[in-house]
């Protein structure tokens, strides 16, 4: 017993963290996202294969709208309630959600405004989602903050159990409406009710188990805006691609690209979760010694994305072959798309030495000037060359963000040895 508490001591030491709060919140957070995306992917291969192909590319364009008007869900006020709980200032809870419930009339006028413009082309199928949307979506995010409680008061064991019993009870909802139903507003609206039952029986369920005490400092809210804000350009980079599809080509094109986006997305999500494991070794280097292995680990972990690329270029058809076997003309494009994977760990890496070194402005620029660069290569490209078009703006972006990404490295780099040449 004294030898592993002798090391769990000189671990934590080398670390420069507490190595049991890493251990336990570590394990219910991996497995959350583990599990979450396991659920995630299971109820992609439903739908796709479930839906016809309109109805599918349908069903995604009307959550790419919603995915860019929840800037008016003011989603940045979840991490601005995580930090202020851990602080202890707990009152930050109630306080944001009334804000949410008052303000997230935004969202609702302005997911009606858009259903006018559908309303005008007979598109009633979006019409209705949007309505429906518009009316429980404010809701169901203002009493989900109760997760951003959790994770505030350090209890990382509800929070996972929270989060995966709401995505069991959304996935067999889903899975009894294509059953039964299988109609898209019914779907649309199924998943509403579901969020918003949960969430307030969880949110109700957190009030009455913590009873979080009224201090508040009355900056989360501002914080949170701030935060928002910051994620608008992001939002719109997300799902952009999405409604440039169905627009200017139709539902059909646009599920054909979703399905090629299928593996390589998961693919893509999961090796940029990795950046997780290299903040603690990256904490306990300076930025000189960084930068003495930087362009080894740099050019590691792009030959690293493109074993992966490859690996996944190789596999596409036997994957198609059992999961999307009538959309096999989608393969190609599929492993084009995958060359995204490339750059996926090198941005990664650098990324996490701008968290953990805490570069703010290179993490600003990086966000926006990314996501600005893919927003314009979306648009040109997607009008004009549809799927390929799409996956080239796609690709081209990566690249040109990872290149973005050195030269901010850079910047930071030779701003630290001026400073200390002093």
């Amino acid at each position: 017993m004294e030898v592993l508490l002798f090391l769990k001591n000189k671990l934590q030491r080398y670390l420069q963290i507490d190595l049991m709060y890493f251990i336990k919140g570590g394990f219910w957070v991996s497995m959350e996202n583990s599990i979450s995306t396991l659920i995630s992917f299971a109820l992609g291969l439903i739908l796709i294969n479930f839906l016809s192909q309109d109805d599918y590319g349908i069903y995604r364009f009307i959550f790419s709208i919603t995915g860019i008007l929840q800037i008016f869900l003011f989603n940045g006020m979840n991490s601005a309630v995580v930090q202020a709980v851990a602080s202890g200032e707990e009152g930050a809870l109630k306080k944001v959600v009334y804000f949410r419930l008052r303000w997230g009339s935004l969202f609702t006028a302005a997911a009606f405004v858009t259903s006018l413009y559908f309303l005008y082309h007979q598109n009633y199928i979006v019409v209705i989602s949007l309505i429906i949307l518009g009316v429980f979506q404010p809701i169901n995010s203002a009493f989900g903050t109760y997760q951003s409680y959790l994770q505030g008061k350090k209890e990382f064991r509800l929070f996972t159990l929270s989060s995966l019993i709401t995505q069991v009870i959304l996935t067999l909802g889903i899975i009894f409406t294509l059953l039964t139903i299988k109609n898209i507003i019914s779907l649309v609206l199924v998943q509403a009710l579901i969020y918003l039952i949960v969430n307030f029986l969880f949110f109700w369920k957190t009030i009455k188990h913590f009873r979080p005490t009224n201090k508040y400092e009355n900056n989360a809210i501002s914080y949170g805006n701030k935060l928002t804000f910051l994620e608008l350009f992001g939002i719109l980079a997300q799902n952009l691609d999405k409604i440039v599809l169905f627009q200017f080509w139709g539902p059909a094109i646009l599920a054909n690209y979703a399905i090629a986006q299928f593996f390589p997305g998961y693919i893509y999500s999961l090796l940029k979760s990795t950046s997780g494991l290299l903040m603690p070794k990256i904490s306990s280097q300076s930025i000189s010694e960084i930068s003495q292995s930087f362009y080894k680990r740099f050019f590691q972990s792009v030959f690293i994305g493109g074993v992966i690329s490859s690996l996944y270029i190789m596999i596409a058809p036997f994957l198609f072959f059992i999961f999307f076997k009538k959309y096999s003309d989608m393969i190609l494009y599929s492993q084009i798309l995958s060359i995204d994977l490339i750059f996926a760990l090198a941005n990664s890496f650098v990324g996490s030495i701008f968290l953990v070194k805490k570069f703010i402005k290179s993490i600003y620029a990086s966000q926006i000037i990314s996501s600005l660069i893919r927003i314009i290569l979306f648009i040109t490209m997607g009008m004009i060359g549809g799927i390929m078009g799409m996956i080239l703006a796609s690709i081209i972006s990566r690249f040109l963000g990872t290149i973005l990404n050195i030269v901010l490295w850079e910047l930071e780099r030779r701003s630290f040895l001026f400073s200390n040449n002093k």
